[in-house]
């Protein structure tokens, strides 16, 4: 699939991956996989699930799974491995205040299970009453799981055809855990924007302490896939695996290219790759991958995202067309963050996370702080997450800043110094986002973020009303001063008070940092060089410098890095 503008990256990206494969595996010695034979005793899938179908009660967990580009899906999963869909409006059983991803534990009448026996219509006129809840316990991401080691396991499914991953064990290893000559693994940057606080070990035997050797195992399981989504027969990947002594925390499954990747959309087999996604998350621990090895070698950030969603984290998006309108097909724009789409990453080139992810990780918690504008003005100085890693840092200069919202309408905002080099070391809209103190908003620890600005020196980020207020909030950029570290002098003051801003707050402020703004042709085309070119905002097109305002067509002035607007006009870039 050939991709002619960054838009039609980000798009093609979307559909390709719910990408959500929270599992990875592990880093161990190149010795051989451990494999496990079909022939094992087990109980079929089809005797439990008559089991509990006879019983008076089905109990489950509801869980969330979380597949890009598509609205959530429930099911509710048995402690014995057996899943039923939920239909209907799901949310509604759902506290808020529990784990987002999980939901609680209920237990329905069987005979209000749909007569496929493998559904659970939770908006029947009759059910409601009928339906048992126990809230879940888990009220928040715990902070043992975003620190230490994890175990990990990946299983790499055949099926009764000899249908099997493209990606051969030793690569799915490579991917997750070994640094290649071309990429570096999921491990290799989890090591790096975790602050060295989060790490990967591989799975092992319980009864042993052995390795899993390289944490892999391929694992054949009874049925013929071909055509069938992923979640009609991960239960007899966990019913097999329940009969083995393995000790993990996370677990990935590999599908056979057979499978229906399309995720039910009546498109299998695909008329190409573009139409199938990459993976999807289930509950706290668990995540699907597509086996086709173009969907996982050189998309690490995939993995690194899907971990995220088990670190208890949502999606990052950007209103990429600067509409003031945050879109839903936005949701994944954030170029910024590993929460938003994955993007090919050239080479060695990998991603963290913005400053609202980064900070509810709690990586860099001795560098963060919070401030209520209400109460104080405030001046601080911000590094880069980099230059923590490498201990470059003073103490007291942040990396991240939360600027916090007493009213439940109005999302915190958050700021940090966006700085591409070392462990987020990507080129992806370099020009739009690198060296400068990039601020985005989210309501709670699992939400959506969005990007709201990207400022460089003298630059300020305006929020009329601020948390019901009445009153102007001005994020301003004092200085950046390029060193090693940079850093970053940062003012917060609301309203017309005199604080810690940058200059006196009481004097007239100039027009809102992005309003489109004139853009002489005189001046792009004296350039004649790419650099200087494109450091005027300009488009430099066939050799030639020339002002955005030149650009007659959408596509080619989103290609250049312009904005198109409503009018359908083409502006230089914020």
């Amino acid at each position: 699939l050939v991709l002619n503008s960054p838009k039609q990256r980000k798009r093609a990206m979307i559909l390709l991956h719910p990408y959500n494969i929270f599992m990875l595996a592990l880093s161990a010695s190149s010795a051989s996989i451990t494999t496990v034979d079909a022939s094992n005793t087990f109980t079929p899938v089809a005797t439990k699930r008559e089991q509990h179908l006879a019983s008076d009660k089905v109990s489950c967990n509801i869980v969330r799974r979380t597949a890009d580009g598509r609205a959530d899906e429930f099911s509710c999963a048995t402690d014995d491995h057996i899943t039923f869909q939920l239909k209907g409006d799901v949310e509604a059983l759902i506290d808020r205040s529990i784990n987002r991803r999980s939901g609680p534990r209920i237990a329905v009448p069987s005979s209000i299970v749909g007569d496929d026996g493998t559904t659970i219509n939770v908006d029947c006129d009759n059910i409601s009453p009928c339906i048992s809840i126990y809230p879940s316990e888990a009220a928040a991401v715990s902070p043992t799981r975003l620190t230490g080691e994890k175990k990990a396991l990946i299983i790499r499914i055949v099926d009764s055809k000899n249908a099997a991953p493209e990606a051969s064990a030793e690569e799915l290893y490579q991917y997750f855990f070994k640094k290649n000559e071309r990429y570096p693994s999921a491990a290799e940057v989890f090591t790096g924007c975790s602050n060295n606080q989060f790490t990967i070990v591989p799975a092992t035997w319980s009864t042993t302490g052995d390795d899993v050797k390289n944490g892999v195992i391929t694992m054949t399981i009874p049925s013929d896939v071909t055509c069938v989504v992923p979640w009609d027969f991960e239960d007899e990947v966990r019913s097999k695996l329940a009969n083995y002594e393995i000790e993990y925390t996370y677990l990935m499954m590999v599908s056979p290219l057979s499978a229906d990747w399309t995720l039910g959309r009546d498109r299998c087999p695909p008329s190409s790759s573009s139409d199938e996604w990459s993976g999807y998350a289930t509950g706290d621990f668990e995540t699907h991958y597509n086996g086709r090895k173009s969907k996982l070698e050189d998309r690490h950030s995939i993995i690194v995202h899907e971990i995220g969603h088990n670190l208890g984290l949502g999606h990052s998006g950007w209103d990429y067309d600067r509409d003031e309108i945050d879109e839903d097909s936005e949701r994944y724009d954030d170029v910024t963050c590993t929460m938003g789409a994955s993007s090919y990453l050239d080479e060695t080139k990998r991603r963290c996370f913005n400053a609202a992810k980064t900070y509810y990780l709690g990586w860099f918690s001795e560098h963060a702080k919070d401030i209520a504008p209400k109460l104080e003005d405030f001046r601080g100085t911000l590094v880069s997450v980099n230059d923590v890693v490498q201990k470059k840092h003073s103490p007291g200069q942040l990396v991240t800043v939360r600027i916090v919202s007493k009213q439940s309408r109005t999302a915190d905002l958050f700021m940090m110094y966006n700085l591409m080099e070392g462990v987020n070391d990507s080129d992806y809209y370099e020009d739009t986002f690198d060296k400068k103190v990039v601020i985005v908003s989210q309501d709670e620890t699992y939400d959506q973020s969005w990007i709201r600005a990207a400022l460089l020196e003298g630059e300020t980020y305006e929020k009329t009303n601020w948390d019901g207020t009445m009153e102007t909030l001005r994020i301003e950029v004092c200085s950046i001063t390029q060193g090693d570290p940079d850093t970053v002098s940062v003012s917060v003051s609301l309203g017309g008070v005199k604080g810690a801003g940058c200059k006196d707050t009481s004097q007239p402020t100039s027009q809102p940092v992005g309003q489109p703004t004139n853009q002489p042709e005189d001046m792009c085309t004296a350039l004649t060089e790419n650099r200087p070119c494109k450091q005027a905002k300009c488009a430099w097109i066939k050799k030639k410098c020339v002002a955005c305002a030149t650009i007659p067509k959408r596509g080619k002035c989103k290609k250049k890095k312009c904005r198109w607007n409503k009018k359908r006009k083409c502006f230089p870039r914020k």
